[in-house]
């Protein structure tokens, strides 16, 4: 509890709410989930958002491990799931709902892609205060 809380405030702070055996490879599914396990560092190192996210597979589940740019440590904004039967053409997406503090309640909605290359995540914010967020893009390069 005490983590979320200082995730919560530490994201309002910016301003905005803002391993399985791994999928098998076909036609319609070009990259396998294996493809996205690691430890990924946003190519921006002065990212206000994302600075890192972690993926792993356990069993046939994906998991992000998302962390926000706080200081002087990163928040940690937990893991985030998703059957590895979500990825499409090297794609999926995954959703962070946090507790609503002081009537504010949001959920990240992040998008991945990667083919044999930079991960490439696209983040939006749905928050039912009513204000608006603007959407994050980023790229990240392995380093795990």
């Amino acid at each position: 509890m005490k983590h979320r809380k200082r995730l919560i405030a530490s994201v309002l702070a910016l301003g905005w709410l803002t391993g399985c055996g791994g999928s098998a490879t076909s036609p319609s599914n070009p990259v396998s989930a294996s493809m996205f396990v690691g430890m990924w560092k946003n190519v921006d190192p002065n990212t206000r958002d994302m600075p890192q996210l972690q993926v792993r597979i356990d069993g046939d589940t994906i998991y992000v491990h998302g962390y926000g740019a706080c200081v002087p440590t990163f928040c940690d904004w937990g893991e985030a799931s998703v059957p590895s039967s979500a990825i499409s053409a090297g794609t999926f997406t995954v959703n962070w709902t946090f507790p609503a503090p002081v009537g504010i309640s949001d959920t990240l909605t992040m998008t991945l892609s990667t083919a044999n290359g930079p991960l490439e995540t696209v983040l939006a914010s749905n928050d039912t205060s009513g204000r608006t967020f603007p959407t994050v893009h980023d790229t990240f390069t392995k380093s795990q």
